[in-house]
């Protein structure tokens, strides 16, 4: 089974040195591929990196008003009680990088770079192996998860689609009001 890694080599000899602009690149030529619908394609990424998606506890946030709001007070609730709490959230406001976050710390160029270099490689291996490449939204899923279960945080998903998940273990929907 593959495992994620964060930096050097790898078991095939591949060294890690993707930049910061090299794998906003990536994400962006990822985008221009196109999708398919499904879980398959999530799955067996995940699978070659790992599964680290089984080694988060996950709350998906979903609905249409008041998704950051929830977000914002079970961020709060889960650091008072001890808790490491990841933020993966779409679109972004502000950067790129607030879609990653841990305690509310962004994730960094560096750190994106090594994560998303990794998952370009089992992405890359996927195709050889007859695979279609993940999109952009399975790609950073899988970044998030990898970067979440390395730093063994509870992860607070909020995105407005639901293709690339498994089941997490909590669900919160929100509906608008008037």
């Amino acid at each position: 089974m593959r495992m994620h890694h964060l930096s050097g080599t790898d078991e095939k000899g591949r060294t890690y040195a993707m930049t910061y602009e090299e794998a906003r690149s990536y994400i962006e030529y990822t985008d221009t591929m196109g999708s398919v619908l499904g879980l398959d394609s999530i799955k067996e990424l995940l699978r070659r990196l790992g599964d680290p998606q089984d080694a988060v506890p996950v709350i998906h946030i979903a609905g249409t008003n008041g998704k950051g709001s929830i977000c914002a007070f079970l961020d709060e609730i889960l650091e008072s009680a001890g808790y490491s709490v990841g933020r993966y959230i779409s679109p972004t406001i502000f950067t790129y990088l607030e879609r990653f976050q841990i305690d509310k710390e962004y994730m960094s160029e560096e750190d994106f770079a090594v994560y998303l270099e990794t998952v370009k490689d089992a992405a890359d291996d996927m195709v050889s192996d007859g695979w279609g490449r993940p999109t952009s939204f399975e790609t950073e899923t899988a970044v998030a998860f990898c970067y979440f279960c390395d730093k063994r945080s509870i992860s607070c998903c909020l995105r407005p689609e639901w293709e690339a998940w498994r089941m997490p273990q909590m669900c919160v929907a929100t509906r608008s009001v008037r």
